[in-house]
């Protein structure tokens, strides 16, 4: 779901963002995108004390990102609901900047 939400995004998300849509404790949001960084499928970039998360375009992962694309979300609740927090929470962003906030 993280990497779903990743390559739709079409933008870097922080943790804050992936906590927030996703509704699962920080660790566990950690835990995946570390194991996403190790594989070589996502990259990070600080901006300022905010760390960012996005898809590591190459042509090992090409066909990874297309298959994960290609997942039609109106046969996947989770996801359809997924990528309508995602609107929402993108919609918190302040002149492209993420607003660091934890909602409940």
């Amino acid at each position: 779901r993280i990497m779903y939400l990743l390559l739709q995004a079409k933008t870097p998300l922080c943790i804050c963002e992936l906590i927030d849509v996703l509704h699962k404790p920080q660790y566990n949001i950690s835990r995946c995108l570390t194991i996403l960084k190790e594989a070589d499928l996502v990259e990070e970039e600080r901006d300022g004390r905010i760390l960012l998360h996005s898809p590591l375009y190459n042509s090992l992962n090409k066909l990874i990102f297309e298959s994960i694309n290609a997942i039609d979300i109106r046969e996947n609740a989770d996801l359809y609901i997924d990528i309508e927090n995602l609107k929402e929470r993108l919609a918190l962003r302040e002149n492209g900047k993420v607003v660091v906030t934890y909602n409940k």
